[in-house]
């Protein structure tokens, strides 16, 4: 079993330390954390490599649809974030997603805080397969998410 790294500093000193050792392609740089992933506040809260990464998402007001719930695109999104690091440590490399699809099962309003937990599922040799669900401060299941990811290795 993979070590397990608890709290958001102790993730995101790891994440940077391996993003630093990571062989990238020529012309890929690899900020830490991607702009995209500092539009939410996000708190990280456990990580085993290869294996999961959890984190705490606040849902932002400005994410809202016309009737008052987060919008779906942006609920993507803030999953995306959660799984992409895991994608890159996991198969320490960078990744792209080939395909994300997420299933709403329940609404979203701002400011919830949402428990977003990322899983690999398989690695293989070009390819990594993930899923992900997201629960609402009442540990209710509000989306599910699977998605494949190509790994770009030099």
């Amino acid at each position: 079993m993979s070590e397990v790294i608890q709290g958001h500093e102790a993730i995101l000193k790891f994440a940077i330390t391996m993003t630093r050792m990571a062989s990238t392609p020529a012309g890929v740089e690899l900020p830490m954390p991607p702009p995209c992933a500092t539009e939410v506040e996000c708190e990280y809260q456990e990580l085993a490599v290869g294996k999961y990464l959890t984190a705490i998402v606040t849902a932002p007001a400005k994410y809202t649809n016309a009737f008052g719930a987060i919008q779906g695109g942006f609920l993507s999104g803030m999953i995306d974030n959660i799984m992409a690091p895991l994608s890159f440590l996991s198969a320490m490399a960078p990744t792209r997603s080939i395909d994300l699809s997420v299933n709403f099962l329940a609404a979203v309003r701002p400011a919830d805080k949402l428990r977003i937990k990322a899983e690999v599922r398989k690695i293989g040799r070009t390819t990594l397969h993930m899923s992900a669900d997201v629960f609402d401060v009442k540990d209710a299941l509000v989306a599910t998410a699977t998605s494949n990811l190509q790994i770009m290795r030099p």
